[in-house]
C-alpha cells in the first residue's frame, strides 16, 4: 500500500510541477563588451583570421569573455585564445590561438573546437609539474556537454589536445590528497532508446588522460544537479543530486577509494541499475543540517500516521540520513515546505501523535493530534503559516494580529497561532522554534 501511495504521489507531482530547469542557450549568450586589453587583442585578431566573425564568450565559470589571456605556458608572456565562428556557415566554435612577442600578438595556431557554444573554461595544473592544462566545455545538447583537455607548449606557443570526452556533470579536484588533480565526470548514455549513466574519475599521466575508474549510475534520471564533495580519511565522497523527470529527485553517492584506486556507487542496485534509497517526490536538495561535515540525503519515508489513503492535501515523512560505512543512517525525520524551503523536524516524543493538513492555496499547515492507540484524530494542536516578509509585515497589525513570529529570514517568515496544550508533545514555543529549519533553495 505504501508504494502504491508514493506513486500517485509521484504522478501528481509530475502532473502538477510546471518547472523547467534549463534555458536556451542562445539566451544565455550575449555581446562581448572589450576591454582596453582586449581592444588591441581585437585587431591584432581580425588582421589575422578575419573581421567576418561571430565571437562566442563562455556561459559559465571564471571566464566569460570571448577572450582569454593567461600566461598559459609559464614563460612570463601572456597567451590569448579567442573563441568565435568564423562564418555563418559554420556552426562549430573554434579557437584561434595568439601569443605575445615584441610588445605585439601574434597567430600561433587555430582548433576547432567541440560543440556550437562555449561552456566554460578552466586552466589547471593537473599533474602539479608547473605547467597548466586547458579544459574547454563546449554545449552539444541539453544535458550533454564536451570536454576537451589541451596541454601548452612553447615556442611558438600552441595548445595539444590531450582527450575529449562527453559528459553530464564534472568536477576537476583533489581526491586523494596526492598532490594531483582529478577530473570526475558523470556521463548519460543514450543507445538504441535506453538510458545508461557512468561515473569515472581521470587523471593526467606521461600518456595523456587516463581513466582510473568507472562504475555504473541509476540512467534513469533526466539530468544533475551540482555535485557536494566530501574528503574522507580513505579518500573522497560525492553526492550528485539527480532529477527523474520535473517532480522526482534521487542523490547518487559515489565513492573513490584512494588506496585502490577505484570508485564505486554502494546505494545503486546491481541488478536493476536503479536507486531506490534515496528516491522522493519533492525538489529538495541533500545538505548539511547539523554542521557535521557531511551531507544529510533526503528521501521519502511514508506518510504520516492516521491518514488513511494518500490525497493532495497530505504530507510525506521525509527521512534525512548520512553515508556512513557504506550504509544510509537516519539523523532526521521531517516534514518539507519545498515552495517556501522550510522543513519540520519531528521530534521523537511526537511520532504517532500527530499529522498535518494543508493548504497549498495559502502555505498553511494545520496539526492535528491523533490518538497514538486508535490513531483516530481528536483535535487541532496549531497552525503554521508561511508567508513572504512583505505580506507580513505590511499586516501584521491586522490580518496577523493573533499570530506569533516562529522563524525569519530576510525574504521569509513562519507564524503560528491557535497553540493549545499538550504534555505528550512539549508543545512550546521553544520546542517549535527549534523544530522549523530554512533551508533555502
Amino acid at each position: 500500500m505504501r508504494w502504491v501511495k508514493l506513486c500517485a504521489a509521484a504522478a501528481l507531482c509530475l502532473t502538477l510541477c510546471g518547472c523547467t530547469f534549463f534555458s536556451p542557450v542562445n539566451e544565455l549568450l550575449s555581446a562581448p563588451v572589450f576591454s582596453a586589453q582586449d581592444e588591441a587583442l581585437r585587431r591584432a585578431f581580425e588582421t589575422s583570421f578575419g573581421k567576418n566573425v561571430q565571437y562566442k564568450a563562455p556561459v559559465s565559470g571564471q571566464y566569460l569573455s570571448a577572450f582569454v589571456v593567461e600566461d598559459l605556458d609559464a614563460d612570463g608572456d601572456m597567451e590569448a585564445l579567442v573563441f568565435y565562428q568564423p562564418d555563418s556557415f559554420t556552426s562549430t566554435v573554434h579557437i584561434g590561438v595568439l601569443d605575445r612577442a615584441n610588445g605585439a600578438w601574434e597567430r600561433t595556431g587555430e582548433l576547432e573546437g567541440g560543440g556550437s557554444d562555449v561552456y566554460s573554461v578552466e586552466m589547471e595544473d593537473l599533474d602539479a609539474d608547473g605547467q597548466q592544462e586547458v579544459i574547454l566545455c563546449w554545449n552539444i545538447q541539453e544535458n550533454t556537454r564536451v570536454m576537451s583537455v589541451y596541454a601548452c607548449a612553447s615556442g611558438p606557443f600552441t595548445l595539444a589536445r590531450l582527450s575529449e570526452s562527453r559528459y553530464s556533470k564534472k568536477l576537476v579536484a583533489d581526491l586523494d590528497d596526492d598532490g594531483h588533480l582529478e577530473i570526475f565526470t558523470i556521463s548519460l548514455v543514450s543507445e538504441a532508446g535506453s538510458q545508461t549513466a557512468q561515473a569515472r574519475v581521470l587523471r593526467k599521466t606521461p600518456v595523456g588522460i587516463s581513466v582510473l575508474d568507472q562504475c555504473a549510475l541509476d540512467g534513469r534520471i533526466s539530468s544533475y544537479a551540482d555535485l557536494i564533495l566530501q574528503k574522507t580519511d580513505s579518500g573522497s565522497i560525492l553526492y550528485a543530486d539527480a532529477y527523474k523527470g520535473e517532480g522526482q529527485m534521487i542523490t547518487e553517492v559515489i565513492v573513490w577509494d584512494a588506496g585502490t584506486s577505484t570508485i564505486s556507487a554502494p546505494l545503486l542496485d546491481e541488478e536493476t541499475l536503479t536507486n531506490e534509497s534515496t528516491w522522493r517526490c519533492i525538489r529538495v536538495f541533500c545538505r548539511d543540517l547539523n554542521g557535521d561535515g557531511a551531507p544529510e540525503i533526503p528521501s521519502q519515508l511514508e506518510l504520516l500516521e492516521g491518514e488513511g489513503e494518500w490525497t493532495e492535501d497530505l504530507l510525506f515523512i521525509t527521512r534525512w540520513s548520512t553515508f556512513r560505512d557504506g550504509m544510509l543512517e537516519p539523523v532526521y525525520q521531517t516534514l518539507v515546505n519545498e515552495n517556501c524551503h522550510w522543513i519540520f523536524r519531528i521530534p521523537a516524543p511526537w511520532r504517532g501523535r500527530f499529522t498535518v493538513q494543508r493548504e497549498p492555496q495559502e502555505e498553511k499547515w494545520t496539526f492535528i493530534r491523533i490518538d497514538p492507540l486508535t490513531q483516530e484524530r481528536t483535535d487541532n494542536l496549531f497552525s503554521v503559516l508561511f508567508l513572504d516578509r512583505r505580506q507580513w509585515e505590511k499586516n501584521r497589525e491586522s490580518t496577523y494580529a493573533q499570530c506569533t513570529l516562529l522563524r525569519e529570514t530576510d525574504s521569509e517568515v513562519v507564524l503560528v497561532y491557535g497553540i493549545q496544550t499538550d504534555e505528550a508533545l512539549d508543545l512550546q514555543l521553544t520546542v517549535l522554534r527549534e523544530a522549523f529549519d530554512y533551508i533555502g533553495e
